[in-house]
C-alpha cells in the first residue's frame, strides 16, 4: 500500500485486467461453495425449529384434544408429516468441498501453473454442481415442512372455531 502525499489516502498498486480476470475466476467457485454450505446451515436451523414448533403443538393438541372436536387426529397428523419433512431436510447430506490438497497437489505438480488452476476450476464446478442438487432437495424439504406446519395450523385455529 502507497500513501500519496497530497490527499493523504491510500493508493494500491493495480493489477493489470487479465491478472484480475484469473484471480476472480478463482475466489468465485471458492465463494459460491462457502455460500452453498451457510445455506445448508440455513435450511438446517429453519427446519429444527420448525420441528421444534411440531412438537410442541403435537403436545398442546393432546393435551387438549376435547378442545379440537373430531379434527384433533388430522391435526395431530399434519404435524407429525410436517415433523418428518423437516426431518428430512436435516438428512445428512454430504457436501463436496472440493479435491483433497494433496492428492490435488501431487496430480497437478507436475504440469504448469495454468493447467493446475485450470483442474482447480473443473473440479470445484463439479463440486458446485452436486451440491446444488443436495441444496434443492433440502430445501423443498424444508419448505413441504413449513407449508404442513402453516396448513395444520390454519386447520386447528378453525376446528377451535366449530
Amino acid at each position: 500500500m502507497f500513501v500519496s502525499g497530497s490527499s493523504g489516502r491510500a493508493d494500491y498498486p493495480r493489477l493489470p485486467d487479465a491478472r484480475l480476470k484469473r484471480a476472480a475466476r478463482f475466489v468465485a467457485p471458492a465463494h459460491w461453495l462457502d455460500a452453498q454450505l451457510q445455506s445448508s446451515t440455513g435450511y438446517d436451523a429453519k427446519a429444527i425449529g420448525v420441528i421444534a414448533f411440531d412438537v410442541a403443538g403435537i403436545a398442546g393438541v393432546l393435551a387438549a384434544k376435547d378442545s379440537f372436536g373430531g379434527l384433533w387426529l388430522l391435526v395431530v397428523l399434519g404435524l407429525l408429516i410436517a415433523s418428518v419433512a423437516g426431518l428430512a431436510a436435516l438428512w445428512s447430506r454430504q457436501f463436496d468441498v472440493g479435491p483433497d490438497p494433496a492428492t490435488f497437489y501431487e496430480d497437478t505438480k507436475a504440469g504448469s501453473l495454468a493447467e493446475a488452476n485450470i483442474a482447480l476450476v473443473t473440479e470445484l464446478g463439479g463440486s458446485l454442481q452436486a451440491n446444488d442438487r443436495a441444496l434443492r432437495r433440502k430445501s423443498i424439504a424444508f419448505l413441504i415442512g413449513l407449508a404442513t406446519t402453516i396448513g395444520t395450523a390454519a386447520l386447528a385455529a378453525v376446528s377451535l372455531h366449530r
